[in-house]
């Protein structure tokens, strides 16, 4: 379901063959840092078909004709097990000695379950680095630029991970030299208004649903009364307008539309932030309390684990718990439907100018 891209497990294989041969030749074992952590807690190799996404089949086992494209993948992988597998405990000389270990998996899905989202139907708005976009549905068949698991205990996600999302912010502060803070209380003065500034938040190209490296930050509608809070605004709208973009084509891979979405992670702390976003998506944003998902998801795996609460659905509603919630005000809805016109064609356009200046 992903293209065989720079950042896929093959291609980090195939460089360290082609530029470290020595050390390739010395590898035994090719890990993601959970399975590596795992590894070094209980001595036991394990990973999880889920995070191996790219390497697996729909039967949830290595694709023998995707690791053929890289001679000598197939012993170095670990072998998988279900991520709620017990796969093996805590070794003599560790703290928590004898304490059982699940395979777990990656961090979007955790951080799914640290939102509350377990069951058909249910979407969530993960918010950090990136945007994370994602559908639980057995009925989509999926769609270009995003991301569809193969099925695993009755869940089937469909997900589109965008580039830079608070990211975006932080370029701002680092720009401007203020805290990312203080942007946020800075923006939420700012009424974004039919003139306000777009922004285009691909600073280092975008992922779903585009998936284009070429594509570069743009900023247009600058006057000389722009300032930081117009700016920072600015900035959470454009970061906004991605995720819609990525939502929407979520659920065309999913086969459904839905109203509202789970909301967390770090860029869901700013409530001016949480407005603008429910605004540019036209849905209601329901924020958890916790302020780290993953964290809360992974609780919510080790519950079911360990046999302590009966499945995924039931650990979410017995452990995650939600802050507030954010409707869409229809006026301001109304003028993001405008601007979100503007933002897609800022990024047709700003690319043909990219090229110009870049030579992409």
């Amino acid at each position: 379901p992903i293209p065989i891209d720079a950042s896929h497990a093959l291609s980090r294989m195939a460089w360290m063959a082609e530029t470290r041969p020595a050390i390739w030749d010395k590898t035994d074992h090719v890990l993601l840092p959970k399975d590596f952590v795992i590894a070094r807690l209980t001595g036991q190799i394990a990973g999880d078909p889920i995070s191996a996404v790219g390497l697996v089949g729909a039967d949830l086992g290595y694709a023998g004709a995707v690791l053929g494209l890289m001679p000598g993948s197939e012993n170095r992988l670990p072998p998988l097990a279900d991520p709620l597998d017990i796969v093996g405990r805590m070794s003599a000389d560790r703290p928590f000695a004898g304490l059982p270990v699940a395979a777990g998996t990656m961090d979007a899905w955790a951080g799914m379950f640290g939102l509350g989202v377990a069951s058909d139907g249910e979407a969530m708005y993960l918010s950090g680095t990136s945007e994370v976009l994602g559908l639980l549905s057995r009925r989509g068949e999926g769609a270009p630029g995003i991301v569809t698991f193969p099925p695993w205990r009755g869940l089937r996600l469909h997900a589109g991970p965008t580039q830079s999302g608070g990211a975006s912010l932080a370029w701002l502060a680092g720009v401007t030299g203020q805290s990312v803070a203080d942007l946020g209380a800075h923006a939420g003065a700012a009424r974004i208004g039919a003139e306000s500034p777009l922004f285009l938040p691909h600073l280092d190209g975008e992922r779903a649903p585009l998936w284009d490296p070429a594509s570069r930050g743009a900023f247009v509608g600058l006057t000389s009364s722009t300032g930081s809070p117009e700016l920072a605004a600015s900035v959470m709208e454009g970061v906004a307008f991605s995720a819609r973009l990525a939502l929407e084509a979520v659920e065309a891979a999913a086969g459904v539309s839905v109203e509202v979405l789970r909301h967390g992670g770090g860029g869901a702390a700013s409530d001016a932030w949480c407005r603008i976003r429910a605004d540019a998506l036209g849905r209601r944003l329901e924020r958890v309390a916790a302020p780290e998902p993953g964290a809360l998801g992974a609780l919510v795996m080790a519950a079911v684990a360990s046999g302590e609460l009966g499945d995924l659905a039931t650990a979410t509603r017995a452990l995650v718990a939600s802050d507030r919630a954010f409707d869409p005000e229809p006026r301001a809805a109304g003028l993001a439907a405008d601007r979100f016109a503007a933002f897609q064609e800022l990024y047709r356009a700003s690319g043909r100018v990219t090229g110009l200046l870049g030579g992409f």
